[in-house]
């Protein structure tokens, strides 16, 4: 996406958690965003320090506080020199931002935060387009002992502290700038909740949908999305509509007149961008399957196959 929407002239910014490889390649500022600050891996890295050694939340991770291991034969299993947070510039090499600690991942939400105001009031100012991705770590694995929210969980505090009231800084700004209608603000969850062997105190569980984190049923699929665009999407609607977040890519592509930069080859009647198109052909479809980790899903008509698996 940020390598489209470059190529028509925006500017580009990722923020948060990227957690789509650890390789130079895959970073984002490789991936087309021109400013960056993120944590390659997901919420793991907060357990892999001292406190978590502590708490036996990680086994071995920090030497430094265990005793000498005699069966140890050479230094080639623990990842020694891992980075916990880059940031980086399109073009230029990542470097580490701080260092692995627990207060170093908890610094990483209200600095993207701060970041991603800031970049939009700096395009603002000079009128060029941009598109800013800002997705939340959220929150640590390791509790914080101040509490915020009634239900004193991870998942609570973490959402209140570093997404709801960050929305309505951005809201905020973007009427205060004067361009709130002509930005499209989208907000959405990547997946259901992690009801399996959460970290204790989550939070997460079943709600009114069966399922959650790496199921197939609508518990682990189906999550709450809101756009806001005001003088386009009316107000305090509810749509019913099936969407993928992989939707989005055409749908920025044609608002920023940016579909010719999408990349083509052979197959691309498999991509198009003309939705209703789209719709269409999987309308007609009797069957629709996917297989994942030998996990095969089917639906035919009104009817889904969902293999039954045991929660370890």
């Amino acid at each position: 996406m940020a390598e489209v929407l470059s190529s028509a002239g925006y500017a580009t910014a990722f923020y948060g958690k990227w957690h789509l490889g650890d390789i130079e390649q895959s970073y984002p500022h490789n991936q087309g965003f021109d400013e960056t600050l993120f944590t390659p891996y997901n919420q793991v890295t907060s357990i892999q320090n001292q406190i978590g050694e502590g708490a036996n939340a990680v086994l071995g991770m920090r030497e430094e506080m265990l005793p000498p291991d005699p069966y140890k034969l050479d230094n080639t299993v623990l990842p020694h020199g891992w980075v916990q947070v880059i940031e980086g510039k399109k073009g230029k090499p990542g470097r580490e931002w701080d260092t692995t600690d627990l207060e170093t991942f908890n610094k990483v939400d209200p600095e993207s935060h701060k970041r991603s105001l800031a970049f939009i009031r700096k395009n603002a100012a000079v009128k060029k387009p941009f598109y800013v991705a800002y997705w939340p770590n959220m929150t640590a694995f390791i509790p914080n002992p101040k509490k915020v929210t009634e239900s004193r969980s991870l998942y609570s505090d973490g959402f209140t502290l570093n997404v709801d009231a960050f929305i309505g800084q951005v809201m905020d700004q973007l009427h205060a700038l004067g361009i709130a209608e002509n930005t499209l603000v989208v907000t959405m969850a990547d997946n259901g909740p992690m009801a399996h062997n959460p970290p204790p105190g989550l939070g997460m569980t079943e709600t009114i949908f069966r399922g959650g984190k790496g199921d197939f049923l609508e518990g682990g699929v189906r999550v709450p999305a809101f756009a806001w665009w005001p003088g386009v999407i009316e107000p305090e609607q509810i749509i019913g509509d099936m969407i993928h977040e992989t939707d989005l890519f055409t749908t920025f592509a044609r608002l920023a007149g940016a579909t010719r930069n999408i990349p083509t080859r052979p197959d691309s009647r498999r991509h198009r961008s003309d939705g209703a198109a789209a719709q269409r052909r999987y309308a007609r479809a009797p069957r629709l399957g996917i297989h994942i980790r030998g996990s095969e899903p089917g639906r035919r008509g009104e009817r889904k196959l969902q293999e039954a698996r045991d929660i370890v």
